[in-house]
């Protein structure tokens, strides 16, 4: 018989992000060795109110094989005072509601936000069972550094609640290998990165036929896919596509997704009257990828901060699956990987010099690109396939 694995994740399918697309793909991966219980919030992010066909109430269903348990929400807007209010809440209805889930016989916890380790700890003492906290990233470090949290009082409360939580934590699970010198010494980390799913894989392999291919008779296309936040610094990208079309140079940039700052990035590519930069609005991931396979190079944007030292962006692995070249300005962890499979070139943040003469160096050697294409292309199916991670991780989660 299998053993129970009971996931607690406030988002999960059909909302969309790094926790819900990360734990969907897992969770199918999983399921095999496991029988699998998902405790989640009623879908609401990013839409800041309950998505359409869901009420607002306790529900359980069976999907793809998992079984998932919604608890009511209270829906996220975009202040402080409510993202804390949403993720307590969650807190709140996931114990109240514990009775009508059956006992685990493991429990995982994803964060941010940290909060959800809190029910993590009560179903541990509840049942006494071993709980695996899977840090996707560091809070209150990260909340602070973004400003959620600016109280002293409640940055004291922030570290608390991560000391507590970390130290009860049984093991931990991470995607940013630099993460394991936080958690205490002495528990075992698994390394398990957002990589790729097979499905993603393999609708890259049957809609191959409208990959690019040299660019010498058409511009160089360079793509951002990704959210269009404050910290993505995609401005700079705007000035280096400014300086660029000034002086007539054979390449173009497409911006694909939404964010808070997408309303800045597109007065601003209306002021600049770049012809050179298409934006377009988020998209389904057949539509996402149709789009990826016609471009070169894929690229990976972060303000300059340590904070984003350590970080490991998913559009890096969506972007190697479908065969494009990385260039990134993320130093650190990142900088790392790309070094390491040689898949891309990593640029100081925030220099636009740097990265415009590592553009037009580009847009002169298309077999460099190439080059760097192909190591992508190979990577993703070696080392980032999610099939892959996901066998380590089931042995990990039971020994």
């Amino acid at each position: 018989m299998k053993k129970k694995l009971l996931l607690i994740s406030q988002h999960f399918s059909p909302e969309i992000g790094a926790a819900a697309t990360r734990w969907e793909d897992y969770t199918q991966l999983l399921k095999e060795d496991y029988d699998i219980t998902v405790l989640t919030s009623v879908p609401n992010y990013p839409k800041k109110q309950v998505f359409e066909g869901y009420s607002n109430s306790f529900q359980q269903c069976t999907a793809k094989g998992i079984k998932i348990v919604r608890v009511p929400t209270i829906p996220r807007r975009t202040n402080s005072k409510s993202r804390i209010i949403n993720y307590f809440f969650f807190v709140l209805t996931s114990i109240f509601y514990f009775y009508k889930i059956e006992k685990p016989d493991y429990i995982l916890v994803t964060s941010p936000p940290l909060t959800v380790g809190l029910i993590g700890i009560f179903y541990k003492l509840i049942y006494n069972i071993p709980m695996h906290l899977d840090v996707r990233d560091l809070w209150p470090e990260s909340a602070i550094h973004l400003g959620e949290l600016d109280n002293p009082i409640s940055r004291k409360l922030a570290y608390k609640l991560k000391s507590i939580t970390y130290s009860l934590a049984d093991k931990f699970i991470t995607p940013i290998p630099s993460f394991a010198e936080d958690f205490p010494k002495g528990k075992t980390t698994y390394p398990l990165i957002n990589g790729i799913s097979d499905s993603f894989i393999q609708t890259v392999d049957i809609l191959q036929e409208t990959k690019n291919h040299l660019f010498e008779n058409r511009p160089l296309k360079i793509i951002y896919a990704g959210n269009h936040g404050l910290f993505q610094n995609l401005e700079d990208i705007l000035y280096v596509a400014e300086v660029l079309q000034n002086e007539k140079r054979n390449i173009t940039f497409t911006f694909i997704g939404d964010g808070s700052n997408k309303n800045n990035i597109k007065k601003l590519a209306s002021e600049l009257l770049l012809t050179n930069v298409t934006l377009i609005d988020s998209l389904g991931k057949d539509d996402l990828i149709k789009q990826l396979l016609l471009h070169d190079v894929g690229l990976v944007s972060l303000k300059k901060a340590s904070l984003f030292n350590r970080a490991l962006p998913s559009k890096t692995f969506e972007y190697a699956g479908a065969g494009l070249m990385i260039l990134s300005t993320v130093p650190g962890d990142l900088d790392n990987l790309v070094q390491r499979h040689e898949i891309g070139i990593t640029v100081e943040p925030e220099n636009r010099e740097q990265l415009k003469n590592v553009l037009i160096e580009l847009s002169k050697n298309p077999s460099v690109i190439q080059q760097y294409q192909e190591n992508a292309f190979n990577s993703s199916r070696r080392h980032f396939k999610k099939s892959i991670l996901a066998e380590g991780l089931s042995n990990f989660i039971s020994n």
